[in-house]
């Protein structure tokens, strides 16, 4: 599975391109929406310290299955004044989902059937020296392309 560098800036990347091309990306996409995102496609993981402290095995269950950022889309249905935040936490939680399911490993989608799917794109498992050297490549890789696409933003001349 990535690590938490490619579940943040993933999301981050993905909506920041959008916004390139679509006119209704960008009238709703603020530096707010875009760390919501962020942190929700970091947030799935979460389930690993709890299974850590709980003594059980939670982690890539409910919270790496497609019926999670579902739930957040029916909770941003409801919750009308919330709805946009909402929206990019859910698209954060669905693309942390969906590069679990491209990277590595397999995965219950359809939690809580148990049926695992998965293509394993990147790497077998995450386990051994050349799986996890390949993970730490493709952070690498993901926040050189971020830093390159915000240069402008991050290396900007601050006024005296």
């Amino acid at each position: 599975m990535p690590f938490a560098v490619v579940h943040i800036l993933i999301p981050i990347l993905v909506l920041q391109f959008a916004s390139r091309f679509f006119a209704k990306v960008k009238s709703v996409l603020t530096w707010k929406r875009l760390l919501i995102a962020g942190f929700f496609g970091a947030f799935p993981d979460a389930d690993a310290i709890i299974s850590f402290f709980a003594g059980s095995n939670l982690h890539r269950t409910f919270t790496h299955s497609y019926f999670a950022p579902l739930l957040v889309l029916v909770l941003a249905v409801v919750l009308k004044k919330w709805r946009i935040g909402i929206l990019f936490a859910g698209f954060g939680w669905f693309m942390h989902v969906t590069l679990d399911l491209l990277v590595s490993g397999t995965l219950p989608i359809f939690y809580p059937i148990e049926t695992h799917f998965g293509f394993r794109l990147l790497v077998e498992n995450a386990s051994g020296f050349a799986n996890i050297l390949t993970l730490i490549l493709f952070d690498a890789t993901v926040l050189a392309v971020w830093v390159l696409y915000n240069k402008k933003l991050i290396f900007r001349k601050r006024k005296k």
